[in-house]
């Protein structure tokens, strides 16, 4: 599935011969559109409370009451908008409202009924400023309902670009989104805000129309992602296999390299070679006796496990007092994969530019070192984040957290991963997925990203427990052995 920004709605806007752009041309599709997925979602109600701000999306609300009215339901209009600032296709939707369609202002407004559907058409993509006056009471009040919310194109108050709450934003139960599904309802706060989602084309021939326009963000569904996991070839070795080298585990962090160990054993590397400080390397072989292992000081012996390594793994658990930057220089021109996580990207060099095949893995606040911001100015907008450190570093970048984005150094279109949930937002998550990634590097796939398809399978693992137990409490372990099960069987279920 594609995903756009608010601004190719514009540019796609601007391709429509302007009969549509009328009244009686997108809006009444649209109406048409959200009578439909009433009928089939919310047979049982016939109680329609629909709050119009001032802009196109009041107008949406304004010919969908029409509809709804001449369909039988009991329709209450919730003005927000001052008449004068509407536009002419606004004004057209208004006037054309039968009389028994109810207009009252908030002030009227004395209460609504628990069975009744609250229709959120006040900003749409309109918004932009912090949320204040009478849209944020209106919205403040929705919100303290236990009524079912449906939101017209956009949960009134998110940013249309970056996703994120402008101060006060709908929390609809159900957003029916038109023309183009758009990235702000998967990213930062539109996950939580947008409930279900119902892509309405409207406009037809819409795919030949979408030909200029360049897809900011692309999903897939599990359904393609499964068949990718495949037996294994019966005639197979240990060299058929990842062979990985992992360079973590500082002084006090026995545990991030441990996990990424057990993740590498279960899900198929071939040869594990381990450096790390000397106070872990028994721990190492204590738990994993078929580890490789070194000291992380010992260079000769790291020279020869990097030789030796197809895939290398740098940073779960490393502390300062690794030279990371030392190591990696000579690196970054080579021809190895390379995963560089945790402590390798907040202590690293801003200045190496990496021609190897190389993939950042960081959480936001690990976004943010290598971008000298904040991990909530990252969270403010993750795919431009995600984005910059691609093209900046010339890596591919795993942005982590709820919409895990994957972007390129040399694309405009990045992915995202639908699938995870809050269970998996605890410590040692992050060295798991960075193991994922080495071991799914070298394997033969069917999809030409194993990037891509190892954050799926880390996703689809979790959301496998979560169906099962529950979201609280997930144990990283937890989630190596549902990777495990979902290879071994092709199954997320």
């Amino acid at each position: 599935m594609d995903y756009f920004l608010a601004s190719d709605i514009q540019s796609l806007h601007a391709s429509l011969p302007s009969e549509m752009l009328r009244e009686d041309g997108l809006m009444l599709q649209a109406a048409k559109a959200t009578i439909k997925l009433l009928q089939q979602k919310y047979s049982k109600c016939s109680n329609l409370y629909i709050f119009c701000g001032a802009g196109n999306n009041a107008g949406d609300g304004y010919v969908l009451a029409r509809l709804a009215a001449k369909k039988n339901y009991v329709v209450t209009i919730v003005e927000l908008g001052n008449r004068k600032s509407y536009s002419p296709n606004v004004v057209a939707a208004k006037d054309a409202l039968p009389d028994k369609v109810e207009k009252i202002t908030l002030s009227q407004l004395k209460d609504i009924p628990e069975k009744a559907i609250i229709v959120d058409a006040i900003l749409g993509i309109g918004a932009r400023a912090p949320i204040q006056g009478v849209i944020k009471e209106a919205i403040s009040l929705i919100n303290n309902r236990a009524n079912i919310v449906i939101s017209l194109d956009l949960p009134s108050g998110l940013d249309p670009n970056t996703g994120r709450v402008l101060g006060e934003c709908i929390t609809a139960n159900h957003t029916i989104t038109y023309l183009l599904n758009k990235v702000c309802l998967v990213v930062a706060d539109g996950i939580d805000k947008a409930g279900e989602i119902t892509v309405a084309g409207l406009v037809p021939d819409l795919d030949k129309r979408m030909d200029n326009l360049c897809p900011r963000l692309h999903s897939y569904q599990k359904s393609e992602i499964m068949p990718i996991f495949k037996p294994r070839k019966k005639n197979s070795h240990k060299g058929t296999y990842p062979n990985i080298l992992v360079v973590a585990g500082g002084k006090g962090y026995l545990g991030a390299l441990l996990l990424v160990l057990k993740t590498t054993a279960k899900l198929g590397a071939g040869v594990v070679r381990v450096a790390t400080v000397s106070e872990n390397i028994i721990g190492v072989l204590a738990i994993f006796p078929h580890a490789i292992v070194t000291d992380i000081n010992d260079k000769k012996m790291l020279a020869e496990y990097t030789e030796k390594s197809t895939s290398i793994i740098v940073g779960p658990g490393i502390t300062s007092e690794i030279c990371v930057n030392e190591y990696l220089k000579p690196l970054s021109h080579s021809d190895k994969n390379i995963i560089l996580d945790a402590g390798a990207l907040r202590m690293l060099d801003s200045s190496l530019y990496f021609k190897a095949r190389v993939i950042f893995t960081p959480h936001p606040g690990e976004a943010g070192c290598l971008l000298g911001m904040s991990a909530s100015e990252v969270q403010a907008n993750r795919l431009l984040a995600a984005k910059t450190i691609s093209k900046k570093f010339n890596v591919i970048c795993v942005l982590k957290g709820a919409g895990t984005i994957i972007s390129y150094p040399n694309s405009e279109t990045a992915d995202i991963c639908p699938y995870g949930n809050p269970g998996m937002a605890i410590a040692g998550m992050g060295d798991i997925l960075a193991a994922t990634i080495s071991c799914l590097l070298g394997q033969d796939l069917t999809l030409e990203n194993p990037v891509l398809v190892a954050v799926y399978l880390h996703a689809l693992a979790g959301d496998k427990i979560a169906n099962i137990e529950g979201e609280v409490g997930i144990e990283p372990l937890e989630v190596i052995e549902s990777m495990h099960s979902i290879l071994n069987n092709h199954r997320g279920d």
